[in-house]
């Protein structure tokens, strides 16, 4: 038997559809494999939480009203906000889950939708210490050009005398994307280099835009995260970064 919370999301399609094409781009696997995102009230608004391994991508809207919490299929929603919905002149869509029932009405156009349960996608998230920023446009240029040169594992992080800065992997130090390090959050000690997807680097910095992408850091047992955030803090990417050569 799943369990619900009811919940009840309405606003205008045109937010929330660019979004799930931003976790679908940058989480391929949640959308070839079934998976789930959730939809839950954080203060009154609409926050999406999507996870992929370690990984989560957090998007929270201030302008889309939400009660209570539901899972959702990635592709489903999807398919279901960008499929029936063209052609229609609204741009509104309401998702609601009441007693083991969900659905999305988007216009006259109603879905039933699958139901998952909660506990699909964990809400708990760790919040970490913001270290600087970086420029957007750099991220970018450092993820695409890791893609285009089929760097083995993408983007490396070097985390270590007192910088923070992005390259592609195995393929010199150019195009780099360096922190601006904030006062007194200089990480200390011998440089250690992490990597990440460039696929998923590349997704999240054109979501993130041009502009300065706040950057949070933390260190754990096996490697450490990269937080990246958007200036006004409406997007967070927490990725899970391992040491190069592991």
């Amino acid at each position: 038997m799943i369990e619900w919370n009811d919940c009840v999301v309405g606003g205008p399609v045109s937010k929330l559809a660019p979004v799930l094409g931003t976790v679908a781009e940058a989480m391929p696997r949640l959308a070839d494999d079934g998976g789930a995102v959730r939809a839950e009230q954080y203060l009154c608004a609409l926050r999406v939480v999507a996870r992929c391994d370690q990984d989560v991508v957090l998007v929270r809207f201030p302008s889309i009203s939400a009660r209570g919490a539901m899972v959702v299929g990635l592709a489903e929603l999807t398919h279901g906000l960008e499929g029936p919905a063209s052609g229609q002149l609204t741009d509104q869509f309401v998702l609601t889950a009441v007693d083991g029932r969900a659905t999305l009405t988007v216009g006259e156009s109603e879905h039933e939708l699958t139901p998952v349960a909660l506990s699909a996608v964990e809400t708990v998230v760790t919040s970490f210490p913001e270290v600087g920023t970086v420029a957007g446009a750099e991220l970018l240029a450092v993820a695409e050009y890791a893609r285009a040169s089929g760097a083995e594992r993408g983007v490396t992080v070097h985390v270590g005398n007192g910088d923070i800065l992005f390259s592609p992997i195995g393929v010199g130090e150019v195009p780099v994307a360096e922190v601006e390090v904030r006062e007194g959050r200089q990480l200390v000690g011998e440089i250690v280099e992490l990597h990440l997807g460039a696929a998923r680097v590349a997704a999240l910095a054109r979501r993130l835009g041009d502009g300065p992408i706040r950057v949070r850091f933390t260190w754990v047992h096996d490697g450490a995260f990269v937080a990246l955030v958007s200036d006004d803090g409406l997007v967070e990417a927490q990725l899970h970064a391992t040491p190069v050569g592991v």
